[in-house]
């Protein structure tokens, strides 16, 4: 269908789609002066003295007045625009200069913060054709320090697919796209200017060719201006992202494809399948991450196959319904489980975590945003829906603490200040800004929070601040894009590169975790890093995948295990990841400069054993519980002889524990002379809850993903000896249950039992951390005691471990 018969059959006509021959290009002005965002409005509007302001110095300075709503009398839909600059105040002022009409989509900032790149709205093209016809631009490029503007690319416009938010959920991302070279990519689709009769009148693709095509991707040089297609007008794009190092990925109705070179035609297709559960993402170099049914797989440019990829997976063992990377140069993904709640969260993909960072509500839904959660400064934010039984449903932003698991809720309240409707909102530069309707007084607002501030406990006055922005009484104008105009800060602040710590898991056999302390030039790392299994000399080619500092050492899924999982290191193995001192970061200085010994940069460790037990310490424990060295328990019965003796009368022990549990386990905790037989808990691998074990109960449920502590008291009053077993959740939750013994019989053999079953080979574990008594530590778990550790029978009347091997 062509533009005019668009137009006609929306109730206009020819000359509705036609510009006067008057308006020339030097007409058109943009200006950005004092602004620190550009946000687009749903509905074209123009700006005007609040009449409320007066007499009440709270009301906004400046009121917003759509096409729809004839309120305002000085109002002329004819010079109305969308698209507006916000100060630092959170005030609006109109971006495009006298008074032309233009309706835009949204906006993109160069990562220097020089220019912006501001797109028309394709769906509305008849509102922008005065604009258009007398500039060929739709797209176009403003210097965020002069104002002045050129065209991107003339005859081209640039399209939104309407599920892009749903595809890319990751806020770095829009449909305009810079390389690390500054090349420009859009999906677009041409149009040409025609005169008719004297006037203009704009033609899109489809009158050009008489036939129906779809956009295309579309690099644009940012040296030469060099036009290129890199698809093919004869599938629809549905998204795509192009890294850093000009690798460009993208979804057409077919499935998922990759250029490891945009500049060259290779085409590698990744999926056959174009569904949008399939969500995608890059790192901060090459790689595209990927998921594929339950596992996530990482594709890079080959080195040795031109035109060709690499590639590897490992598995997550769930539907990644996000990818989402933390400041802290960790993946993480949301996990929506409507079975069993209690599992959903924000889940750790890189470095690997069994157990959830965080629980969240369902933020499935929450696709009107380009990223449902992010993560800063050990925060992670996400918008939830509140709800008020005199005003009903708003929004909170929420702000829970990755170390602790505590979240407090922004703007929850104050119903009667403030009901915000969250529209936008984008982390940049250590700072969170966002946009809302605010439904108590009918105000757009706007504000920020100081991420920095924030992590240092300050209080709310301190790192939150709102500014109302416009009042939109009797209108329906909410804020549709948001760009802030701010460069991206220098990566590196000078001194010698150093690697921080290497944490390689012993039971995470697909990666390891690589942390420096400045940004690297990936290429000269990967071209200086070996891993090798020192038992049989291989030598492994594992892929990097780059999250700021982070480089994330996928390695080879050679084979699976039997269940499936991949695995792409050997079991009871011993590896060395070793980083030649010429490495450079990307500063260009060299690591030998800050390391200049080889074992700074040498780091060993042994994989867990199919079956047994094993001592780790911090650095290879993935469930993050330990806090110096730990035993770790695969597939069979780990007992722990606690005590045997009297106690005088009000004398009281207590033994703590950290522990973390497999899917499928059993914990007892017994004496053999107390009238309840035993303390414990029990979980089957097919439950999501931990269920209590006592003669008296009946299996009293116990939600929880996994156990983080473990307290026993034992305490003497009188002739009655009380045996209390406290189980705290990964989540703080507690419960407490109680045994009773006579006093005269003393304690006998008070002994905890962890029997742990095969489920998956990263999963069948359990882990325990710093046996104390009162503070004191009963097995000192050290490395090189390690093999003397007192092993205990039946008949023990001394502390320490046994481990039973089915």
């Amino acid at each position: 269908m062509s533009l005019a018969t668009l137009l006609s059959a929306c109730g206009g006509d020819d000359s509705s789609s036609s510009v006067n021959n008057a308006v020339s290009p030097t007409d058109v002005k943009f200006n950005l002066s004092n602004a620190i965002a550009v946000v687009t409005t749903t509905k074209n509007a123009q700006t005007y003295a609040n009449p409320l302001k007066e007499g009440n110095p709270d009301a906004p300075a400046i009121a917003l007045q759509s096409a729809e709503n004839t309120g305002y009398a000085g109002y002329n839909s004819s010079n109305s625009s969308n698209l507006f600059a916000m100060d630092e105040k959170g005030q609006l002022s109109p971006v495009l200069a006298n008074n032309l009409k233009g309706k835009f989509s949204y906006s993109v900032v160069s990562p220097d913060g020089k220019y912006i790149y501001i797109a028309v709205e394709h769906d509305s093209l008849w509102e922008s054709n005065d604009l258009i016809a007398a500039t060929e631009c739709a797209i176009f490029k403003v210097n965020t320090a002069n104002n002045s503007h050129s065209c991107l690319a003339e005859g081209y416009f640039a399209e939104k697919p309407y599920n892009w938010n749903e595809e890319i959920n990751d806020g770095r991302f829009k449909p305009i796209q810079i390389d690390g070279d500054g090349n420009v990519y859009f999906i677009g689709k041409k149009f040409k200017v025609v005169d008719e009769d004297g006037y203009k009148s704009i033609q899109d693709l489809d009158d050009i060719n008489g036939s129906s095509t779809q956009g295309v991707i579309t690099r644009v040089d940012s040296k030469t201006g060099q036009i290129r297609q890199l698809s093919v007008d004869s599938k629809s794009i549905q998204s795509f992202i192009v890294t850093k190092s000009n690798t460009l990925v993208y979804r057409d109705n077919s499935g998922l494809n990759m250029l490891p070179d945009s500049t060259k035609n290779s085409t590698i297709p990744l999926l056959d399948s174009n569904t949008w559960l399939n969500t995608y993402s890059v790192d901060d170099s090459n790689t595209v991450i990927y998921q594929d049914s339950n596992s996530l797989s990482f594709a890079k440019p080959s080195k040795e196959a031109a035109g060709g990829i690499d590639r590897t997976k490992i598995t997550v063992g769930y539907n990644a319904s996000s990818l989402i990377m933390g400041d802290n140069g960790h993946l993480y993904s949301l996990k929506l489980d409507p079975i069993s709640p209690e599992n959903s969260g924000l889940y750790s993909i890189l470095p690997q975590s069994d157990l959830p960072v965080v629980r969240t509500p369902d933020l499935s839904s929450s696709w009107r945003w380009s990223t449902p959660l992010q993560i800063a400064k050990g925060r992670a934010f996400y918008v939830a829906t509140g709800n008020h039984n005199n005003y009903g449903n708003y929004d909170t932003i929420n702000v829970a603490n990755l170390t602790n698991k505590e979240t407090i809720a922004l703007f929850g309240g104050e119903p009667t200040k403030y009901r915000l409707s969250i529209e936008n909102w984008k982390y940049k530069g250590d700072t969170l800004y966002f946009t809302a309707f605010n439904q108590a007084d009918s105000t757009m607002v706007s504000g920020t929070i100081d991420v920095n501030a924030l992590s240092q406990g300050k209080p709310e006055s301190d790192f939150l601040d709102i500014n109302t922005t416009a009042s939109v009484s009797n209108d329906a104008i909410s804020i549709a894009d948001m760009e802030i105009i701010r460069p991206q800060r220098p990566v590196n602040s000078g001194g010698n590169p150093k690697v921080v710590k290497v944490s390689t898991p012993v039971s995470n056999f697909s990666s390891s975790t690589i942390e420096f302390n400045k940004w690297m030039d990936p290429q000269s790392v990967e071209n200086h890093i070996s891993v090798t299994n020192t038992d049989t000399g291989e030598q492994l080619k594992p892929m990097l995948v780059w999250l700021n500092r982070m480089a994330h050492v996928i390695y080879p899924a050679l084979n699976q295990d039997n269940n499936g999982e991949l695995q792409g290191l050997d079991f009871a193995s011993h590896y060395r990841l070793f980083i030649d001192g010429n490495a450079q970061d990307s500063d260009g200085f060299k690591l030998v400069s800050g390391q200049p010994d080889d074992k700074d940069r040498t780091f060993n460790w042994q994989t867990r054993p199919e079956q047994g037990p094993m001592l780790v310490n911090a650095d290879h424990d993935e469930s993050t519980l330990t806090t110096g060295n730990a035993v770790k328990a695969f597939d069979g019965k780990l007992t722990i002889h606690l005590f045997d003796g009297t106690l005088t009368d009000g004398e009281t022990k207590t033994f703590s524990l950290l522990s973390s549990t497999a899917p499928r386990f059993d914990l007892d905790v017994s004496a053999t002379n107390f009238y309840s037989p035993f303390l414990g808990f029990y979980k089957e691998a097919d439950e999501t809850s931990i269920y209590h074990k006592d003669s008296q109960a009946d299996n009293e449920k116990f939600d929880a993903q996994g156990v983080s502590k473990m307290t026993i008291k034992l305490a003497r009053d009188g002739k009655q000896y009380s045996l209390n077993l406290t189980v705290e959740d990964t989540y703080g939750s507690k419960k407490t249950y109680t045994g009773v013994s006579n006093a005269e019989l003393g304690v006998r053999n008070l002994t905890l039992v962890y029997s742990v079953k095969h489920d998956s080979y990263r999963s069948n574990e359990v882990i325990i951390d710093d046996i104390r008594n009162e503070g004191e530590v009963i097995d000192e778990l050290d490395f090189d005691k390690w093999n003397q550790l007192p092993r205990i029978d039946d008949n023990a009347q001394a502390p320490g471990l046994s481990f039973y091997q089915y």
